[in-house]
């Protein structure tokens, strides 16, 4: 029998882990982003968005063109993946690349 209120503490301590990772992020903490962001592939192993947040690490570690194959790589992947879209677009901003991001939105 599945036992609810594990399930639950889990995913609310996923949703803990998802926040520490972003959180550090901001401020630039790139250790404890590390720490986070292999636990949450621990937890989520190759899903597209611990792949989103493997990118995210990327860009905030200063390795644009990993960050941007990977957005890529999760669009050929799955062309219908809104947030890797935005993701990408966000990136291409931020790196002054604006014709280019408003490509990928179109």
């Amino acid at each position: 029998m599945l036992d609810y209120d594990n399930v639950i503490t889990k995913m609310e301590n996923f949703k803990v882990l998802e926040e520490v990772f972003m959180s550090a992020l901001e401020c630039k903490a790139l250790d404890w982003a590390n720490l986070t962001l292999c636990l949450i592939h621990k937890h989520m192993d190759k899903s597209p968005k611990s792949v989103r947040y493997l990118a995210m690490f990327k860009e905030a570690k200063g390795e644009d063109q990993a960050a941007r194959n990977i957005y890529r790589e999760l669009i050929k992947a799955n062309p219908e993946d809104v947030a890797a879209y935005r993701r990408l677009a966000a990136f291409l901003r931020d790196a002054n690349l604006k014709d280019e991001a408003i490509e990928t939105l179109n």
